[in-house]
């Protein structure tokens, strides 16, 4: 006898979706009316912190230095891992083993 298709299961998913929908629509709107505006800061103190990140670009440009002495140094070593992996001679070698390798 043939089984026979039940879409129980998904009406009871879709039903659970359905209530759960309903109730998050039960919940209480947030209360905007009572909120606080962001506060103004004087224009002056702006400026001022400004001036002070403008003299910490010093700093900055040390950092800057130190990133590209940092590039040199990393530069340096990838140029030496380019070189050749095996020495000379153990190259020759194992090209000799694998020619005389059967297939």
């Amino acid at each position: 006898m043939p089984r026979r298709f039940s879409c129980r299961p998904a009406r009871q998913g879709a039903a659970l979706l359905l209530v759960g929908w309903a109730l998050s629509a039960c919940a209480p709107a947030p209360e905007t009316r009572d909120a606080q505006y962001p506060v103004l800061l004087p224009l002056s103190g702006l400026l001022t912190e400004a001036d002070a990140e403008a003299a910490a670009g010093t700093r900055a440009q040390a950092a800057a230095v130190d990133t590209s002495a940092r590039l040199a140094l990393l530069e340096a070593r990838a140029a030496a891992l380019r070189g050749p992996v095996l020495a000379p001679q153990d190259r020759q070698r194992l090209e000799a083993l694998l020619a005389r390798a059967p297939g």
